[in-house]
């Protein structure tokens, strides 16, 4: 796992990759334009710095919107 890889409260209850829960407790995060964006699994949180800028900023968004910002 990458060192940006922090156990905080996610924006949002749901993986931004693949639409799973995401743990309660322990779940892996990273920090991404000011939001910490939780994973349901360690391969989701390994996979995110590999998608694309614009990628990212439509999972942000998207995880923005669901929860109501």
């Amino acid at each position: 796992l990458t060192a940006d890889l922090v156990s905080t409260e996610p924006v949002y209850t749901i993986c931004p990759r693949v639409g799973h829960e995401i743990p309660t407790e322990g779940a892996l995060t990273t920090v991404y334009e000011g939001y910490t964006v939780g994973f349901c699994c360690e391969g989701c949180a390994e996979a995110w710095p590999q998608e694309t800028e614009e990628s990212r900023q439509e999972m942000l968004a998207a995880m923005l919107e669901a929860r109501g910002d």
